[in-house]
């Protein structure tokens, strides 16, 4: 599965799902994922915020370093997901790659997180708090993807291996 993750400017929402998700899924002992993040704007010379910084860091992820990327008809095309963390982005998406709607969903939404604001607030230019909770919003909603995923995938092993 290829998963896309989109937010504004592809400097701290898209990335820490990008990151989580790469982290947990081999926690999860997840097959076949492939994980990448874009923007829908252009950001040229915004460094990642040290906020962001920190709390990956925090979660024990040191791979830093990342270049934004603006979403293209080429990423969105690779997909077999697109998760969103705002309508807005749903919009942009929808009204610029309309082939791909049925494949584009809010990342909480899609999680199935029972919270009435399915959608996850960009912590840019706030204090470190703001930044640690996207962080965990974002991380909830990872881990109960991964755990429908897991089902799922260790359901299929299960009746490969009584087919066998």
């Amino acid at each position: 599965m290829k998963v896309l993750f989109v937010c504004s400017g592809n400097i701290c929402r898209s990335v820490m799902a990008e990151r989580i998700l790469k982290k947990l899924s081999k926690q999860y002992n997840i097959k076949h994922l492939e994980v990448d993040s874009c923007g829908i704007l252009k950001v040229d010379n915004f460094p990642m915020p040290q906020e962001m910084i920190m709390v990956l860091k925090e979660e024990k992820i040191e791979q830093i370093a990342h270049v934004p990327k603006v979403i293209n008809e080429e990423l969105v095309n690779w997909a077999d997901i697109i998760l969103v963390m705002e309508k807005i982005h749903l919009e942009y998406i929808q009204n610029n790659f309309p082939a791909a709607t049925k494949k584009t969903h809010l990342l909480k939404e899609y999680a199935q997180i029972e919270d009435e604001n399915k959608e996850i607030r960009d912590p840019i230019g706030s204090d470190y708090n703001e930044y640690l909770n996207c962080l965990h919003e974002i991380k909830i909603s990872i881990n109960k993807l991964l755990d429908r995923w897991y089902k799922i995938q260790d359901g299929k092993n299960k009746n490969k291996a009584i087919s066998e």
